[in-house]
C-alpha cells in the first residue's frame, strides 16, 4: 500500500493481514520512504512547466504501485515519467484532434510531479452503448487517423486498448503514452496490455499498433458486446 503524508510518499506494509482496509491502524504500519528521485525526475531542458492558472485538467501522476526498494533500477518510474513528458512535448508541437492535448508538467522542487493533460469526461466503452454502426465506424476511423499521425512522427503507441481511448464529444482521443517508443526502439518494461498486445513483440514497430487496431475495430464495431 502507498501512503502519502504531505509531499512524502511511503510504502506501507502490515505485520498481519486485516479483513478490510478500514480496519487498518496506520500507526502500526511499517513505512518505507520512497525517495523523490525514484519517481519524480529532474526537469530537463525542453520540458514545459505548466502555467499556474489552467482550465480543468487531468494531472497524470507517477504510479508507485510497482516501486520496489530492492529494484536494480530504482529510478525506472522516474525514467517513464521523463520519457512520456518528452514524447508529449513533441506531440504538442504536432497537434492532432485524436491525440490527447498536453499543457506541460507540474514542477515541485525542480522535479516533475505530474503531467497536465486535457480532461475528458467519457470513455470509448461508454460511448459505444446504443451507438449506431455509422457512429462506431467514425470512432474507429478517428483512432486510426490518430495512430497514422503518430507513426508519421516516428512513434509507436504500443498500448492501444479501450481504456486508453477517451471521448471529446464524438471525437475519440488516444491517451497514455508511457509505453510509446520511437519506431525501431527496443520495448521497455512498460509496454502493452494483456490480450490487446502483440505478445511476441520486442521492438516498437507499426505492426504492434496494427495488431491492437484490428482488435479495437472488432471491439468497436460489435458495440462493446463483450
Amino acid at each position: 500500500m502507498i501512503l502519502r503524508r504531505g509531499k512524502d510518499y511511503f510504502l506501507a506494509t502490515a505485520d498481519r493481514g486485516v479483513p478490510e482496509l478500514k480496519d487498518l491502524e496506520i500507526d502500526t504500519l511499517d513505512l518505507t520512504p520512497i525517495p523523490p528521485e525514484h519517481f519524480r525526475p529532474k526537469v530537463k531542458h525542453g520540458i514545459t512547466q505548466a502555467p499556474e492558472s489552467l482550465p480543468d485538467v487531468y494531472v497524470k501522476r507517477p504510479c508507485l504501485f510497482d516501486w520496489d526498494p530492492s529494484d536494480t533500477n530504482p529510478e525506472h518510474i522516474s525514467d517513464l515519467v521523463l520519457q512520456e513528458a518528452g514524447i508529449c512535448e513533441i506531440l504538442t508541437k504536432h497537434p492532432h484532434p485524436n491525440i490527447v492535448r498536453y499543457f506541460g508538467c507540474l514542477v515541485e522542487d525542480g522535479r516533475i510531479s505530474g503531467l497536465c493533460l486535457a480532461k475528458y469526461n467519457s470513455k470509448l466503452s461508454e460511448k459505444l452503448v446504443n451507438s449506431s454502426v455509422a457512429k462506431r465506424e467514425m470512432y474507429y476511423e478517428g483512432i486510426k487517423k490518430g495512430i497514422h499521425h503518430l507513426h508519421q512522427l516516428g512513434f509507436i503507441h504500443n498500448d492501444l486498448n479501450p481504456s486508453n481511448i477517451m471521448m471529446d464529444g464524438n471525437t475519440p482521443v488516444i491517451i497514455d503514452f508511457d509505453s510509446c517508443r520511437p519506431n525501431g526502439e527496443k520495448l521497455g518494461a512498460k509496454a502493452g496490455t494483456f490480450k490487446w498486445e502483440l505478445e511476441e513483440a520486442t521492438f516498437a514497430t507499426p505492426e504492434n499498433d496494427f495488431y491492437s487496431l484490428a482488435k479495437l475495430r472488432d471491439f468497436i464495431l460489435k458495440g462493446n458486446e463483450r
